[in-house]
């Protein structure tokens, strides 16, 4: 994980120095609006305080006035008139949002969605049943056209009028239609980054003018829920969205998924992964139509049983999506080195599902993904990206090999033949390798500052102004470094702290009870809060993780020594093939750095000379996001840790006892991983014993504190076998801190740790 700042000269320090003075604001925020662009008096006050006014004219938008005189002249000729949209959230909000203004403009529309079996956009199939029920003399396309010219020209032939509104990508070939797109380069319309429902509300307001507002629940909804940068235009539609749930006005379908799934604060995180994901379910399982239908509705009762439906699917399209991640994993690692992509098919995985798969896959190993479901002799593939790779413009340059494809820079929808297959997956990569460098797949986090004291609730409560916060306007995250941190416990998962007069919250945090009590500095990564309760204002940074801690090599050792003396008690294996320290190196350094399958684990700490020179990343005994990318893992394998991204484990020293992973496992045999050959006879055990009796009595954390705190007349090495022996028979108890019960009575021989490693 690689932390970024930006940093300043002195003359943008005197801009951010008057910024802070004109808007009356803290130079800290001050130095954030900079760094993300917002450098003058005016784009500052229009940041924090955006109103409706700051929302652009529709008709610079180009063909706007064409559009609006068409539509006009549908009204004044009675002509039938469809809203065609797209199965997912943003397409179902889109043409609700347009339907509803239509109804007011004075035009009863007919409303169609297509299911994903139909394809992405307008498909022949869905257009003959259309024009075989309605013939329409008009149809306007939301959230998706933009790509259908072959479409569009079949119903130009048949006498049908369209007007596509869209905000996907631009293709080489524009359909021959009236076309309303915020991505089109030649016109006056400053914003490219509305969701397709921006796009209808744009052209619903140019029609019923400020009534069109009403709608803008869905609007931010549909901006969400489609991973739209929450800036400039887009921020004021959800800002103002959010306004309209929270006034009690909002659709009454949103009303009734709001209160079901439980949504207490009503913000733009609870929208994108609260109620999007159950207006997605419906198109994600084959009814795309019970999500139009849903909000569409104004009967309670009809609005009850389509929510619930909704619900319903939700929850079997987790466990769909379970299944299919597990199968998808499974075939990664099978497959063996994925270069810089991951590109995967299934025969029988439902259409809907590989997107959410593909973003999941594509987090955990940060590399772009595709996932590739079978329809005919084609498949069907979800793309999902990483933030350097444009994964529409790599796609693009491997046209060739395409039947199809179109979206944005970071998810994008793509159709091959099975027989090219395999030769768009490595030409994908190569064209990816020729674009990117190591760096790009890098895990970075940007910081906005630095955490050294205790917050002013004047700057925290202009954090809050950030909101709505999302991609392209990030919650501000700080970095607080902390050297040994006293934790409470909460509730047996949660942690408390307070550092430096400022209180800290870790949700969740209990896995990093340990390395937070160690004496070396950690980097956290973390978001103030003020919030206001019972009348009353509280402050409070919350943690998000723990990204980096500055071990130093004692730390390491004692975490390493704990964690293998653990494994010694689990369930261990004889299954492995011993190498030499030649083959290990061999091994070692051959492995590229973004391959995949391998994972080396460096035990002792102390034999930290073997993985000198290595370029792999190395990750320490606490590092949990084992993904499958060739790595060093420094500190030994953990029982509760996932392996399945691995097909080769090679331990670069002989560890105190293997665990039983069931990956193929490589031990080296010339080298071994810590020294526990002395004489463990009773009196030794007893001696460490009385020594952790009168340590606990005064409140040691675990073993190592322990340790810290004793006279140290035996090594640690003694100390922790010992203790974990105790530990392991039941003597001692760690919980917050080291309890000790002296009502048990135990051999030593009924220690697996003893018995293992006793000589």
């Amino acid at each position: 994980m690689i932390i970024t700042q930006k940093t300043f000269s002195e003359e943008q320090l005197n801009i951010i120095k008057n910024l802070s003075s004109s808007c009356n604001i803290c130079e800290e925020t001050a130095k954030i609006l900079y760094a993300r662009g917002y450098t003058e008096p005016n784009l500052v006050k229009g940041f924090l305080y955006p109103t409706e006014s700051d929302l652009n004219d529709p008709y610079l938008l180009k063909n706007m006035s064409s559009a609006v005189e068409r539509i006009n002249l549908a009204k004044e000729n009675r002509e039938t008139v469809v809203v065609y949209g797209d199965y997912d959230a943003d397409g179902v909000c889109s043409t609700t949002v347009l339907y509803k203004s239509l109804l007011e403009f004075g035009i009863d529309a007919i409303t169609v969605v297509p299911e994903r079996e139909n394809g992405y956009g307008l498909s022949t199939a869905v257009i003959d049943e259309v024009l075989d029920n309605y013939f329409p003399d008009l149809i306007i396309t939301v959230d998706c056209g933009i790509s259908n010219h072959d479409e569009i020209e079949y119903l130009k032939d048949l006498g049908v009028d369209v007007i596509v509104t869209d905000h996907h990508e631009i293709p080489e070939i524009l359909p021959e239609c009236l076309v309303v797109n915020c991505k089109i380069k030649d016109q006056a319309y400053p914003f490219d980054c509305l969701s397709g429902a921006g796009v209808a509300y744009k052209l619903a307001y140019a029609l019923i003018g400020d009534r069109a507002n009403k709608y803008l629940d869905l609007v931010a909804l549909a901006t969400v829920a489609d991973s739209m940068p929450l800036i400039s235009e887009n921020r004021i539609i959800v800002k103002m969205g959010l306004e309209v749930i929270k006034g009690g006005k909002s659709n009454k379908a949103l009303k009734s998924l709001i209160n079901l799934a439980g949504v207490k604060e009503i913000t733009s995180g609870s929208l994108a992964f609260g109620v999007a994901p159950r207006i997605n379910a419906g198109g994600r399982m084959g009814d795309a139509y019970s999500s139009l239908k849903l909000l569409l509705s104004e009967n309670f009762k009809e609005i009850e049983e389509l929510s619930n439906k909704l619900i319903k699917y939700n929850v079997e399209r987790q466990l769909e999506c379970e299944e299919l991640y597990l199968d998808a994993k499974d075939k990664l690692k099978n497959k063996g080195n994925y270069g810089n992509v991951i590109v995967l098919a299934g025969d029988y995985w439902k259409t809907g599902l590989v997107g959410i798969v593909a973003a999941k896959i594509s987090e955990e190993y940060n590399l772009p993904t595709i996932l590739f479901s079978k329809s005919g002799d084609a498949y069907h593939g979800s793309a999902r990206s990483i933030a350097g790779v444009n994964v529409y413009e790599v796609i693009k340059e491997c046209g060739d090999l395409l039947l199809g494809f179109g979206g944005h820079s970071q998810a994008a929808g793509v159709t091959v033949s099975a027989q090219n297959l395999d030769a768009f997956a490595q030409k994908l990569s190569g064209v990816i390798g020729e674009k990117t460098n190591l760096k790009d797949f890098e895990r970075t986090i940007e910081i906005d500052g630095e955490i050294k004291g205790v917050l002013s609730k004047k700057f925290l409560n202009e954090l809050n102004l950030f909101e709505p916060c999302g991609i392209g306007n990030k919650k501000p995250i700080f970095l607080k470094v902390a050297n040994k941190v006293n934790a409470n416990i909460i509730k047996n998962s949660h942690l408390s702290f307070n550092l430096d007069g400022f209180d800290y919250m870790y949700f969740n945090g209990i896995n990093d009870y340990d390395t937070l009590s160690l004496n070396s500095d950690k980097y956290l990564i973390v978001e103030p809060n003020i919030s206001l309760y019972n009348g009353r204002e509280y402050t409070k940074a919350f943690v998000k993780k723990i990204i980096d801690v500055r071990y130093n090599l004692e730390d390491i050792y004692s975490l390493s020594l704990i964690n293998a003396l653990e494994n010694a008690k689990g369930n261990n294996s004889n299954d492995f093939e011993s190498i030499t320290n030649d083959k290990a190196l061999e091994l070692l350094h051959s492995t590229e750095s973004l391959g995949f399958g391998r994972l080396f684990v460096l035990n002792d700490p102390k034999n930290k000379e073997f993985i000198k020179g290595s370029k792999l990343s190395k990750f320490l005994v606490n590092f949990t996001e084992k993904t499958g990318k060739n790595a060093i893992l420094i500190g030994g394998i953990k029982s509760q840790d996932k392996l399945d991204g691995y097909k080769e484990i090679i331990h670069l020293d002989t560890p105190l006892s293997l665990l039983d992973t069931g990956v193929k496992t490589f031990v080296n045999k010339d080298l071994k991983a810590f020294d526990l050959t002395f004489n463990k006879d009773r009196n030794l055990m007893i001696s460490v014993y009385k020594t952790l009796v009168e340590i606990i009595s005064k409140g040691a954390k675990n073993l190592i504190d322990a340790y810290q705190k004793s006279e140290k007349s035996v090594t640690f090495e003694v100390f922790a076998f010992a203790g974990k022996v105790f530990e392991e028979l039941g003597f001692i108890i760690q919980k917050d801190i080291l309890y000790l019960d002296k009502t048990i009575k135990r051999d030593l021989t009924e220690s697996k740790i003893y018995t293992e490693l006793f000589n």
